[in-house]
């Protein structure tokens, strides 16, 4: 029976199918799922626990943006634009479109999570604080253009929208506030919950590590046989491809290996004889034969088709010389039969037979006249 290298990666896989058939296994990859599982939902947790992080900070920052909005404008209306405070109106509309961005960012993430509700709540801040900071403005116009009797009508309105723009972003702190406790609160029970799923899974990873050590050892054994020869396979074969035909592929056995030795030689001698032909063909042997192995023998064919060319070429320049020994400068050759530069070849040929015809037709047709 031959042994070949299927068979024996066959023995190997058997013996490391009944070492890993031990009940061990199942519990490793439960474990080591629930542990995959675990921590995905701990990295989402995480990438979550991020994000409302960040959505807590921009809720205190919003919150400052409505304050300094405030205090701008109170600033302006009190010093109705006096020296120093004449700003006022400007720095208030750059608070203001910082919040404004806050709310876009606020809501391109509510929507790409699908929170209807907080979306919502986000519209109405930003309502409310188009009012608020509408009335604002026109009640800093006020004290500017006619003082404290035409401002003081404003501000209790003023007062109320403030009051009111400020419990809104409170409540949209908090909520945020909350978020974040809950989703460090589900990190910290996830954790817990993956570092208990480890402790087990490495109780079995040590048993199955065993396992495989000795399944190691075996295929260890089986692939000091294989790999051997197939690296001195591959230093040949680079040899090869590198045009050197000194080299051997020397492998006695009844295997993959032994066939692929065999190969080899086959390979390196067709290359030799092929080499040994093209030798022939440049030194000016056209009587060269060339052995072809099969009909898929490229090489041998191209080879051959060379050889066709070069002493169809060699045929028809010397009918052409020959004719032109005996004096038939008219003959021409036939350069249809070849292609490329051994066409030219014969097209050059014709054009000199040409240019040294012209002469001689010229002084026939004078001396007839």
């Amino acid at each position: 029976m031959k042994w070949t290298i299927g068979k024996k990666f066959m023995v190997a896989g058997v013996v490391v199918a009944v070492a890993l058939s031990i009940p061990v296994v199942s519990t490793l990859l439960a474990s080591t799922s629930s542990g995959r599982a675990a921590r995905s939902v701990v990295d989402k947790a995480k990438h979550a626990s991020s994000v409302t992080l960040g959505l807590a900070v921009m809720a205190e920052e919003a919150k400052l943006d409505v304050v300094q909005v405030q205090q701008f404008l109170s600033d302006i209306s009190a010093t109705r634009a006096a020296p120093g405070f004449a700003d006022g109106l400007t720095l208030a509309e750059k608070q203001a479109v910082a919040f404004r961005g806050k709310l876009e960012r606020f809501k391109a993430t509510f929507s790409k999570a699908g929170d209807q509700a907080a979306l919502a709540s986000i519209s109405a801040i930003g309502s409310a604080f188009e009012d608020y900071y509408a009335l604002g403005k026109k009640l800093a116009a006020a004290y500017i253009k006619g003082g404290p009797e035409a401002g003081n009508k404003l501000m209790e309105g003023f007062d109320k929208k403030a009051t009111a723009i400020n419990k809104q972003v409170d409540k949209l702190v908090a909520e945020q506030v909350d978020k974040l406790k809950a989703a460090q609160t589900k990190i910290a029970g996830l954790a817990q919950q993956t570092a208990a799923n480890a402790s087990s899974a490495l109780y079995a990873a040590l048993a199955i590590v065993f396992v495989c050590l000795l399944a190691a050892v075996g295929f260890a054994l089986i692939m000091r046989r294989v790999t051997g020869p197939l690296r001195e396979a591959s230093r040949v074969a680079s040899h090869l491809a590198n045009g050197d035909l000194s080299r051997h592929f020397e492998h006695e056995s009844s295997d993959e290996v032994g066939d692929l030795a065999r190969a080899f030689g086959q390979m390196v001698d067709a290359q030799r004889e092929m080499a040994r032909a093209a030798s022939s063909l440049a030194k000016g042997d056209l009587d060269v034969a060339i052995k072809r192995r099969s009909d898929a023998d490229t090489l041998a064919i191209s080879l051959q088709s060379s050889v066709d060319a070069v002493r169809g070429l060699v045929d028809e320049v010397r009918s052409l010389a020959g004719a032109a020994v005996e004096g038939d400068l008219s003959r021409r050759g036939d350069g249809a039969r070849f292609d490329g530069g051994f066409r030219d070849v014969i097209v050059g040929l014709n054009e000199t037979l040409d240019a040294l015809l012209a002469p001689h037709r010229e002084a026939t047709r004078v001396l007839e006249q």
